[in-house]
């Protein structure tokens, strides 16, 4: 799949290019092409050492192919448009979850290419360098981004960009750890802009992002409301990007209310709509989804096999704290299979994790799992030490359901 996955990045860059440069780019980035590989094939005949492996190779070529492609079209493109050209390749790279390339061309633009820039490429740039920081738990860096985006949108008078911004920012107040209803308040404001300006699709992100803290704090029926009120519209739109979102969180709802063929079904789609856009994080947590609802189902085998292709996404993308999730998935799996030396490393990689990066909900569900895993085996001091640390980090973001449910199994030690 990651291989697959690579091909398809290039070729997306690639179409990119040409769609951009027109007919003949192709024919002549084939010759350089051609010319670059024969030279490191015939490098590679003799080599000074051992390092040159088959996938390192691989990889070098990959890399030259992504650089090779956009400075090529650099012969084809005027500044302004070549400034377009990029910030389409950036958004590609961040489809496909190359954040690190997405970076890379961002500081490009902003370096040679400023002068070129205009005042919605500039606003929109930082909006995506603040996703990008998001996406690496750089929460400070993330804010400032954000803060520069929104204050040139205003001054622009753009609402698309203001609304679109604004809900950033709700997700960045979300897993940094702030309150929910500093969140829940960015939405809202996100929600009535798009409303009064008719922004169908800042609308319903608004409605979304409002939903995923429904099923954070607990409220379900009111997640699974708001998220079947959005289906008919996205599926007469045509938005597939929406679409599996809406379903692969819809799937969450049907998890935690028991309904595991339900979950299964709507994970199903999110996961052939996220391999028809490529959406790799989309991909990736819908499969971390599948492994959590497996391993409910007490299929112990086809979870971890789930998780673990859900950690190689993760890892390729660079999302740690999605990482962190699965080994509390793992640690459960091995806890149930009474393998206690594993489940207990699993757990322990998992909280430490979720402590450098200082995510409260995923921290407090693994020290959650670990009050459990303590709890079955007799170990009731320490369960009561993971059911109040759970707590703690619950009560942060103010998720007050989770908070009684560790409550709930906390008495049963306390009594």
């Amino acid at each position: 799949m990651k291989t697959n996955l690579n091909q398809a990045f290039l070729v997306k860059v690639f179409d990119t290019a040409s769609a951009s440069c027109g007919s003949s780019f192709g024919g002549s980035y084939s010759k350089i092409k051609d010319e670059r590989e024969k030279f490191l094939k015939d490098v590679w005949l003799n080599p000074q050492d051992d390092v040159s492996t088959e996938e390192s190779k691989a990889v070098l070529f990959r890399d030259i192919d992504f650089e090779n492609i956009i400075t090529h079209a650099a012969n084809y493109l005027n500044g302004s448009d070549y400034t377009i050209f990029l910030f389409e390749i950036v958004n590609i790279s961040i489809q496909f979850g190359r954040r690190n390339k997405a970076e890379g061309v961002l500081k490009s633009l902003f370096s040679l290419y400023s002068s070129f820039i205009d005042k919605k490429t500039n606003a929109d740039s930082h909006a995506v360098y603040g996703d990008i920081f998001l996406s690496k738990n750089e929460y400070e860096s993330a804010d400032t981004e954000y803060k520069k985006s929104l204050a040139i949108y205003k001054e622009l008078g753009s609402a698309q960009g203001m609304a679109s911004v604004i809900n950033s920012m709700g997700i960045l107040k979300m897993e940094s750890g702030a309150q929910y209803i500093d969140a829940i308040t960015d939405f809202r404001e996100a929600k009535t802009i798009a409303r009064r300006n008719n922004i169908k699709s800042e609308f319903q992100n608004a409605i979304l992002n409002l939903s995923n803290v429904s099923i954070m704090m607990g409220n379900y029926e009111e997640a699974r409301e708001n998220f079947e009120s959005l289906l008919p519209d996205l599926r007469e739109d045509d938005d597939l990007d929406m679409l599996a979102r809406v379903h692969h969180n819809l799937s969450i709802v049907n998890k935690f209310s028991g309904e595991y063929d339900e979950a299964s079904a709507n994970l199903k789609l999110s996961i052939d709509i996220s391999r028809e856009l490529n959406d790799i994080p989309l991909l990736a947590l819908s499969y971390l989804e599948k492994a959590e609802i497996s391993y409910r189902m007490k299929d112990y085998h086809s979870s971890a096999d789930l998780a673990t292709t859900a950690f190689h996404l993760f890892h390729d993308i660079g999302d740690k704290v999605s990482c962190g999730d699965i080994y509390k998935i793992l640690g459960m799996i091995n806890s149930d299979m009474d393998q206690d030396n594993l489940a207990e490393s699993f757990f322990n990689t998992s909280l430490k994790i979720n402590k450098q990066y200082h995510f409260p909900l995923s921290l407090g569900e693994t020290l959650f799992e670990m009050g459990e895993h303590d709890y079955k085996r007799g170990n009731f001091d320490t369960a009561k030490k993971n059911y109040k640390d759970a707590i703690s980090a619950f009560t942060e973001i103010d998720a007050t359901q989770k908070i009684e449910e560790v409550e709930r199994q906390l008495s049963r030690i306390n009594s």
